[in-house]
């Protein structure tokens, strides 16, 4: 013969009436779970940005030094070319493809004071150009423009 095994009512509101504050305990922690998460997330995705911007502000910083170098070069170049030359202002435009903004490098060449046949070449370059931090180097040199003997 079989037993049957029945559950008096009371019993069965019981069980009912542990499991409720289980259920609700049970969303809680997984509430916390999915802050402490969140937090975490926020963090990592304010780091990322950080890492990012200062990246780009060091590439910013090499292009421009490069810049201010090229900028040099050029008027050294057009002064032993044309010993009349002043300076100029060298206009590059961005090129997109090439992922580079436009970029202005002023080249200034003045006669020393202290030095005879010596002159100073100073470039300033700027970049990128039309942003609201631009980064701006200067650079000065010297060159004696007689023949040495």
């Amino acid at each position: 013969m079989k037993r049957i095994h029945l559950q008096n009512s009371r019993s069965s509101a019981r069980s009912f009436g542990r499991s409720h504050p289980r259920r609700g305990t049970i969303i809680i922690i997984a509430m916390v779970i999915l802050l402490i998460f969140m937090a975490i997330s926020t963090t990592l995705i304010g780091s990322v940005i950080q890492t990012r911007t200062q990246f780009i502000r060091e590439e910013q910083f090499l292009q421009t030094s490069l810049l201010v170098d090229a900028g040099l070069r050029r008027g050294v170049v057009q002064l032993r070319s044309d010993g009349t030359y002043q300076g100029e202002t060298w206009q590059i435009p961005a090129d997109p493809a090439a992922g580079l903004d436009s970029a202005k490098i002023v080249i200034v060449v003045a006669s020393a004071a202290d030095a005879q046949g010596e002159q100073t070449v100073t470039a300033t370059a700027e970049y990128p150009v039309g942003t609201p931090n631009p980064i701006r180097i200067t650079r000065d040199l010297s060159i004696s423009l007689r023949e040495s003997p």
